[in-house]
């Protein structure tokens, strides 16, 4: 298991639950020097319906005298997909995907952590989770909605698109047993 993960993020949504959200965790490291200390970023949301947003990282300085930061880790999570109201019909987890950029002090990545994919109600389909995520499919037992992926990007003005790590498909909406939604995807990357 990895040690920067967060319990529930990314996981699927049981009977008509919530997929859980996102995750991201960003490391510093400098060069010749152990590494910076780790910010975390997990699914905030604001308003009335509640909707995630982007979020803003900026590579710290040095707490080395003489040293500098080489790169940053990047490890992200994708939400989780909600659970359908039929016969064992679970979300799937979100995706991981991780990867080393060339980075410097000063430089700014925007983090869209992805919102879990809700659980159906009844006939209803779940919304769909932030960043992406699909709405569930109504009828006699409703669907999950699909969780959100999560991606970086680095640059103010989202410049270059870094990492995604895919969101969760929703249980399906279905009678029948065990219509489980897909895992999202990810790996590592380029």
């Amino acid at each position: 298991m990895d040690h920067d993960f967060a319990s529930g993020a990314a996981s699927g949504g049981g009977l008509g639950q919530n997929g859980g959200n996102g995750f991201v965790v960003i490391t510093s490291y400098l060069y010749n020097q152990e590494k910076a200390p780790q910010t975390p970023f997990f699914y905030v949301c604001r308003g009335q319906p509640c909707t995630g947003y982007p979020q803003t990282y900026t590579v710290p300085q040095s707490t080395v005298p003489g040293s500098t930061i080489a790169f940053v880790e990047i490890k992200a999570w994708g939400a989780g997909g909600g659970g359908g109201c039929g016969n064992f019909t679970q979300g799937g987890g979100g995706g991981f995907a991780q990867m080393k950029a060339k980075a410097q002090s000063g430089d700014t990545f925007i983090v869209r952590v992805g919102g879990g994919g809700f659980g159906c109600t009844g006939e209803e389909g779940g919304k769909a989770g932030y960043n992406g995520g699909g709405v569930g499919g109504k009828g006699d037992f409703g669907g999950g909605g699909g969780g959100g992926a999560t991606d970086i990007w680095k640059g103010k003005e989202m410049d270059q698109l870094l990492l995604v790590a895919g969101g969760g498909g929703g249980g399906g909406s279905t009678d029948y047993c065990c219509a489980h939604g897909g895992s999202g995807g990810g790996y590592e990357g380029e």
